[in-house]
């Protein structure tokens, strides 16, 4: 069965910024090719440039 959605909290934390790239582009690349919905988590300016939808809290 396909996931229906993807959660990730901080998926790029710690990393560098080759590394947090290639996380990004795997989510997105699961998110196209699954058809799931990605919910992430992230303080990384660069994974959020990534988003088709955004939501900031606080």
């Amino acid at each position: 069965a396909r996931p229906r959605a993807i959660v990730a909290d901080e998926p790029t934390a710690r990393l560098d910024g080759a590394n947090a790239l290639g996380v990004g582009l795997l989510l997105a690349e699961l998110a196209r090719s699954t058809g799931a919905v990605v919910i992430c988590a992230t303080h990384d300016p660069l994974l959020i440039e990534q988003a088709d939808e955004t939501l900031a809290l606080g």
